[in-house]
């Protein structure tokens, strides 16, 4: 029964993650932290020592084996059983592979800064609530051990998400009649539905490392997330088309002249969408934008303007608890909302530092930059840990597209800031590292 519950479970994970999370939003942070929670328990379940059948009796003996042995060759064959280490939970910890060890050791390290830094800065109790949305990395042994290292095609799975994120997209704009999909929906907002479709689109890729028929549809996942950037009108998602196209060519290629040629194509398209109209409350160009930073005008765009503010506050800020920073709790906002004009109704609202580093350094200190780090790291340590008939470049890829599009989009909004995208990259990076058929790298 354990067992069976494991597999269905990491099922759950595997669509909730790659299919499914563009039409998720929020929603992400309790859905997978629920199966998460429940894959913990069922590890505490599987790991209790049991050395008989629910019948009272013995297991039977194999024909020249023992009990322990016998149990050890049935847990193994179950994702949510014990790896043939013995029941106890330290024999348990102990059957993960190295990959998996590592970097639930990082998860791990990295909330402990942020709790620490928590309780270095709290006022009063009711601050270390705030600390809920940030177990996502405790989940990431619960996630591998509910996934079982099954035979998944990664990519078309991923494939499958961006086109629902395309979906998702065209239902609300027009269905609830927004100028931006997303705006204004209980479910998800513009910027979160963009880049969770180009992360999937961009893992989509994924499958030109593969020998398949099929490899060169994966670009029509490209065709959804441009499509999704357009009707969110998501700038900041646009940003980080060329950074993760970027990824996907130098693991792709290997020529020394066609990686001069796609370093010089991806900055002529980061060149060319400075001057993209997207849709939305205003039409103008980032080059304009920056233009008139320049030339020390007045900034005209009001996303762009709340952004250099809260910047150059969190800058002359964060001096003033270098080490625990000034707490992860609602009120850690409030002295930047105080400061927007009175008429600016909308600011008042706002959650966070449009800044991952920068929100990290403000609510943490030091101790949370040090932990924003180290998120960024866990997957990386974990690919390097991985023996060497498990390292490929359709792993790699998946592995720095998490790393690298998490740095890069959370540089202009946030990404490991936000619950449901933290959740999301702790069970894709599971995903990623134990998972995935053996793929037929390509010459």
């Amino acid at each position: 029964m354990l067992a069976t519950a494991g597999r269905f479970l990491g099922l759950a994970v595997v669509i909730a993650a790659l299919v499914l999370s563009p039409a998720l939003g929020y929603a992400n942070t309790h859905v997978l932290l629920i199966f998460g929670a429940v894959g913990a328990v069922l590890i505490v379940l599987a790991t209790a020592p049991s050395t008989t059948l629910p019948g009272g009796s013995p297991p039977p003996l194999r024909r020249g084996g023992s009990p322990r042995s016998t149990v050890a060759a049935t847990a193994g064959s179950s994702p949510v059983r014990s790896t043939g280490e013995g029941d106890h939970p330290a024999g348990w910890w102990r059957g993960r592979s190295r990959a998996e060890r590592s970097t639930a050791l990082l998860f791990a390290l990295a909330f402990l800064l942020i709790a620490t830094s928590a309780l270095g800065a709290m006022r009063q109790p009711a601050d270390l609530v705030a600390l809920v949305p940030y177990l996502a990395p405790l989940c990431f042994l619960p996630f591998a051990h509910l996934l079982g290292k099954r035979a998944l095609d990664i990519a078309r799975l991923a494939l499958i998400g961006a086109s629902i994120g395309l979906v998702t997209a065209l239902a609300l704009r027009y269905g609830i009649g927004k100028p931006r999909a997303g705006e204004g929906s209980f479910i998800t907002d513009p910027y979160r539905l963009a880049v969770t479709t180009l992360l999937c689109a961009t893992l989509a890729l994924g499958a030109l490392f593969t020998r398949d028929r099929w490899r060169w549809l994966s670009l029509l996942g490209l065709v959804a997330a441009a499509g999704v950037i357009w009707l969110t009108g998501s700038r900041t998602t646009l940003l980080g088309v060329p950074a993760l196209l970027l990824i996907t060519a130098l693991c792709f290629v290997r020529k020394p002249l066609a990686i001069v040629a796609l370093l010089a194509g991806t900055a002529a398209l980061a060149a060319a969408a400075l001057f993209v109209e997207l849709p939305g409350r205003s039409r103008l160009r980032l080059w304009d934008v920056l233009g008139g930073i320049a030339n020390g005008d007045t900034v005209a765009d009001e996303s762009i303007w709340v952004r250099i503010r809260l910047w150059g506050d969190a800058l002359r800020d964060i001096p003033d608890a270098p080490l625990f920073g000034h707490g992860w709790g609602e009120w850690l906002m409030a002295p930047m909302r105080n400061r927007f004009p009175a008429g600016l109704e909308s600011l008042h609202t706002i959650q966070h530092m449009h800044n991952d580093a920068l929100h990290y350094a403000m609510a943490g200190g030091a101790l949370g930059v040090a932990a924003w780090l180290l998120l960024l790291a866990a997957p990386l340590a974990g690919y390097l840990a991985l023996p060497s008939e498990r390292r490929s470049r359709q792993r790699l890829h998946a592995i720095l597209v998490l790393t690298g599009g998490y740095l890069v989009l959370g540089l202009a909004d946030i990404m490991l800031t936000s619950p449901a995208q933290l959740t999301l990259y702790v069970a894709l990076t599971a995903i990623v590292l134990g998972t995935g058929r053996p793929e037929a790298a390509r010459s």
